[in-house]
């Protein structure tokens, strides 16, 4: 039964335990997204054909992904595809156009907005950020443009209402003079509460002075009406976060409760007492491993928002837990037949030889023999 419960717990990491089936939309555009989870890795692919200019603001991204991310080594590109899917992305710019009047001199800023990790962010985990403030095309007739202020906004609906607050700022009163040239300023951004959906922006006050020393006093041209393009994230609760932590766990546990499956097994056949306790445990770490994994599984699916999307695969969910009850079989028999127990009644002590050896003859005492006392003659 061990034995065979040891095979099954090895085995089920072939065989997926669900499925993730997306299709939706960016824009009017289609995207597919496929996925199988295993107890050890996600295998997904990913259609992303067609969305030029929407998942990347600094190349095309219309391709074909097709790739596998085991959970120990993090979950990666997997995760920032999910984040493609959604609408989120790494990088958002947008321009402002400074000019001068009468002369119409002019420059072309690009403010890029960067985050290294995308589209979860645990609660209370400093994350990597960046802006970069840029002149993007020759400029025309200028000295300089300098960057006057640069800030970060915390977007958050409330209610229908946008609503932000300034998580970062810095007046950095640097210089830039041609096309090409660019500051960046990195930073590390922390979730403190449990926000759900929230967007981040980078933005910056530039202004220009051209040849004349003439300076645009607030004239500019934006590339957005309202607010520029963010970046769309997701808070992870702690909750969320340590069930994700069971998830990436449920493989070596699994591992190890095959492997102790093996060793009970061995001692109950060289006729060990302590067999059926290894059995016990190994059936314990078999089952825990395929709680684990299911509760760790269903807040991922829960992140990506597509729970109607996922199904859980009979077969690959079966396997283990079968696993599971073999162990506790196995456990019963270790326990009833296990070799009596031995009595611990002059355990530890030495037994001592008693030794008779033949009496030494003695040597035969001389006896004096007492002098009567008589009563002395007197002389006649």
């Amino acid at each position: 039964m061990l034995l065979i419960g040891a095979t099954m717990m090895f085995s089920s990491v072939a065989i997926p335990y669900g499925g993730l089936d997306v299709e939706t939309k960016l824009g009017i555009i289609p995207v597919t997204l496929n996925a199988d989870v295993y107890v050890h890795k996600v295998s997904y692919e990913a259609d992303l054909s067609g969305t030029e200019g929407i998942i990347s603001a600094n190349q095309n991204m219309s391709r074909k992904m097709s790739e596998e991310r085991v959970y120990l080594t993090g979950l990666g590109d997997f995760q920032e595809t999910v984040g493609f899917v959604k609408g989120s992305n790494k990088y958002k710019n947008h321009t402002i156009e400074v000019y001068t009047l009468p002369d119409n001199n002019r420059a072309k800023v690009v403010i890029e907005t960067y985050a290294d990790n995308i589209p979860w962010w645990p609660v209370g985990v400093a994350q990597d950020m960046r802006l970069t403030v840029k002149i993007a095309e020759p400029p025309v007739n200028i000295t300089h443009v300098l960057i006057k202020k640069v800030w970060f906004e915390l977007h958050q609906e409330v209610d229908g209402e946008d609503r932000y607050k300034v998580i970062w700022e810095n007046e950095p009163g640097d210089k830039l003079k041609k096309a090409g040239d660019s500051k960046e300023y990195p930073i590390k951004v922390t979730a403190e509460e449990d926000y759900g959906k929230f967007s981040i922006v980078g933005r910056a006050q530039v202004e220009l002075i051209d040849i004349n020393g003439k300076s645009n006093n607030g004239r500019e041209l934006r590339s957005f009406s309202d607010n520029p393009k963010m970046i769309n994230l997701w808070t992870v609760s702690t909750q969320r976060t340590i069930r994700l932590g069971l998830m990436i766990g449920a493989f070596p546990v699994t591992m190890l409760a095959g492997i102790l499956m093996i060793i009970s097994a061995v001692g109950y056949i060289l006729g060990k007492r302590w067999a059926w306790k290894m059995a016990l445990a190994s059936a314990i770490l078999a089952i825990l491993s395929v709680l684990f994994f299911m509760s760790g599984v269903y807040a991922l699916i829960e992140l990506t928002g597509y729970i109607d999307w996922f199904s859980w695969n009979a077969v690959g969910l079966s396997i283990p837990t079968v696993g599971a009850v073999l162990g506790f079989v196995g456990v019963f028999f270790a326990f009833i037949t296990r070799p009596p127990k031995r009595s611990k009644k002059g355990k530890g002590r030495k037994k001592r030889k008693v030794i008779l050896e033949p009496d030494e003859p003695s040597e035969p005492e001389i006896v004096t023999p007492k002098k009567k006392k008589g009563k002395k003659r007197k002389r006649a």
